[in-house]
Formats: C-alpha cells, structure tokens, sequence
C-alpha cells in the first residue's frame, strides 16, 4: 500500500507523463526518505529517477533527482525532462545479472562492492565488485572478484537504480536487487526468462559470470 508521500509522487508523475508510457514502480530507499520512480515507453525501454530532498550520497549513480516540491513545480519539471529523457533497454545480460542476485542467496552467494581502497566511499575510480560463496558451516568462505563483463552490467544496473548498496557499520557495502529492479524483472520475465532458465542450470556459483548466449547488444521487446 502506497504511503502519503509516495502516493503523492505517483499523482504528480502520472499527471507529468506521456499517454502512452506506463508507471512500473515508485519505492523509497532503506537508508532515507528519497523515493525512486521507473517509468515504461511503448518500445520497452524504461527510465528512472530521483525525487528527493537532499543530493544522491552516491557519485556512482547516474539517474537525476528532482527536489521534493510543491505539486506545480514539480509536474512542470518532470514534463520538460520526460520528453528528452535517454529511455534505457533491459538487455538479456541486465535480466540475467539480476535474477542470479534473487537466487543467489539459494547457494550460499552474495555481491559485495569493493572498498578496499575508498572506491566506492570515496569515489576515486570506477566501482569494483566481487562475490562471496560461504557454503557449508565451518568450510573456507570463498572470495572472488567480478569478470569485466559482469562487473560492467553491475555497473549500469547500479547506476539506474536497479541494483544498491546496504552498509552496515563497519562492514563492505553489501547489494541488494532494489524495488525497480524486481519489477523490472516481472515485466521482462515473458521475453527472457526461458533462456535465464536454461542458463541457471549451467551456472558454475564459485564462479558467477554472464553466460556466453548473453548478447550485450541484443535487445528484445517485453512480449506483455
């Protein structure tokens, strides 16, 4: 059920929108009172932003922010960007990345971003990430860092905001697949999940990385 705040968001955002393009999913973020907004076009391709009373804390994420506002300004704002908006394809690879960070945690695997030397909390160069696999009680927990080609799907899905960071007090920023990202997920699923069904069965968990049949170019348009 949609709070105050996010059904205030959803009026304006309907109101700013295009006839033809579909309200997916607005969520508020664990960490603050930002709320996130993700927008479908005719041709599949979705857009997301910001709506928030304070700058992203992060530099990683690419998405704009809109101040939280009085209704008229807002709506006024959200209609000059929508029209010139970069809309964005959910690739084969984006669906595969984040349906095995939903069943990740079925075999003992989670992501993590590295921050051994500041990149993530400082900015200083781009984001890292690497996989954990603690398998059985009392065994060696396994750590590996992320091939280029996942690591650069990582890489956008975090910046759209399908994917983000949990960090607990002392501990290595830890990801999560965000509200965007599993209705993202929902509204592939008739195109894509066939083939990520096929390419489930063949994932080596010490070693998580986009499958070969994942064409980085290819993209199909959601059959629903």
């Amino acid at each position: 059920m949609l709070k105050k705040r996010e059904l205030y968001v959803y009026q304006v955002v309907v109101a700013a929108m295009g006839p033809q393009d579909r309200f997916l999913a607005v969520h508020r973020t664990r960490k603050s009172e930002s709320l996130y907004v993700c927008l479908v076009n005719q041709q599949g391709k979705f857009v997301t932003f910001r709506i928030s009373s304070h700058a992203a804390k992060s530099g990683f994420l690419s998405i704009p922010t809109f101040a939280m506002t009085h209704r008229e300004r807002l709506e006024a704002q959200l209609r000059l960007y929508l029209p010139k908006a970069s809309w964005t394809p959910l690739t084969y690879a984006d669906y595969f990345v984040l349906s095995v960070m939903i069943f990740s945690h079925r075999h003992h695997v989670y992501f993590q971003i590295d921050d051994l030397y500041g990149i993530f909390t400082e900015e200083k160069e781009g984001m890292l990430f690497y996989q954990v696999r603690d398998p059985y009680k009392h065994k060696r927990i396994v750590v590996n860092g992320v091939e280029e080609t996942t690591n650069r799907v990582m890489r956008k899905l975090f910046a759209f905001g399908l994917i983000a960071s949990l960090e607990r007090s002392g501990e290595t920023p830890s990801l999560y697949v965000s509200e965007i990202g599993m209705q993202l997920l929902d509204y592939y699923a008739s195109t894509y999940v066939e083939q990520f069904t096929q390419d489930y069965q063949k994932l080596d968990w010490s070693n998580v990385r986009v499958s070969q049949e994942a064409d980085l170019a290819s993209v199909k348009d959601p059959e629903n």
